[in-house]
């Protein structure tokens, strides 16, 4: 069975998804971030996982798992 990715509408979900999650880790850690630092964190995310999607590689786990949301805080916050 093979499944077919819809690289726009994974990016589309993927950013909104981080998006919310990072509207509620700054609501829980109440940090003074605006929306306009959040929103590149969050396209940040999305690319790297459409990336980490797209381009199999040793190396595509590890920076899917640990180095993409890191980065996505860093900018963020």
């Amino acid at each position: 069975m093979e499944y077919e990715l819809y690289i726009d509408v994974f990016f589309g979900v993927n950013f909104c998804m981080n998006l919310g999650l990072l509207l509620a880790l700054r609501k829980i850690l109440k940090a003074e971030s605006s929306v306009c630092r959040l929103v590149p964190a969050s396209l940040a995310g999305a690319a790297a996982a459409c990336v980490w999607a797209a381009v199999p590689s040793p190396f595509s786990a590890l920076s899917g798992t640990f180095l993409a949301p890191l980065v996505m805080i860093w900018i963020g916050f």
